[in-house]
């Protein structure tokens, strides 16, 4: 045994000793600065992006929540902000917070990629700016509803590069978030994402598309009480057909 022990030491303090054994690169994630070299891996990085909607729309999380919220089936005896009506610090469905600031983390990752990667081609372009649109889409829709949830949230539109950065941020006035964020992230969308049935998005029915983009941006100007806006927007969906064949 004391063989075995001492073998055992021996070894760790020879590697020990080894620079090129501790200088290790990791082997568990993907750098971006080397990992997207072009319009697939970006597309693959995006793949990633879409993930927290899975945890977030999930029947027992949002929907469960809004639902509870929006009519009497509570309970008295649940702690829960849903059931009760009433929001304390200590519970204000934290992982809607959570869920969608991670889903903002991730666009603006993919976002940073895209705006900097430069396409070979007219062809590549109109790909990468469709990845680009998909990931602002997902930026703007998080920022809908984390605004109608809970009023005023830090608005983070870069990747941080230094995660300690993520530090401090004061939360910004809905009213900015709509004006800077979530309305221009949802035009780039409609202008530069596909329509429905398109080609490129052939198995891919889950991706963002120029309908989805109106469909939302029209909900938003609807929340903001612009019902003009909100009726010229809608009409480019069901009336003009701007972004596939779409009915009531």
């Amino acid at each position: 045994m004391k063989k075995i022990f001492s073998l055992i030491l021996c070894t760790v303090f020879l590697l020990g000793c080894s620079e090129s054994f501790l200088d290790r690169q990791p082997e568990d994630t993907l750098a971006p600065g080397t990992f997207f070299k072009s319009p697939a891996d970006i597309k693959a990085g995006l793949v990633g992006a879409y993930k927290p909607l899975q945890a977030l729309f999930a029947v027992t999380a949002l929907p469960h929540i809004l639902g509870q919220m929006s009519d009497d089936g509570t309970s008295p005896y649940n702690s829960f902000v849903w059931h009760t009506f009433y929001k304390v610090n200590t519970n204000s469905a934290p992982e809607l917070w959570d869920g969608f600031f991670k889903l903002i983390v991730n666009a603006n990752n993919i976002i940073e990629v895209a705006e900097n990667y430069t396409p070979k081609s007219d062809a590549e372009d109109t790909v990468v700016k469709a990845y680009l649109g998909e990931a602002r889409f997902l930026r703007a829709l998080a920022y809908f509803y984390l605004v109608r949830l809970y009023g005023d949230v830090p608005m983070v539109v870069a990747r941080f590069h230094d995660p300690g950065t993520a530090f401090g941020i004061g939360r910004t006035p809905v009213d900015d978030i709509y004006r800077q964020v979530i309305i221009p992230d949802l035009e780039y969308a409609f202008e530069h994402c596909y329509k429905k049935n398109d080609p490129a998005l052939a198995g891919e029915g889950a991706r963002v598309t120029k309908g989805a983009a109106l469909t939302i941006l029209g909900k938003v100007y609807l929340t903001l009480k612009d019902h003009t806006k909100a009726a010229a927007t809608l009409k480019k969906l069901v009336v003009d057909g701007e972004a596939g064949h779409y009915e009531l």
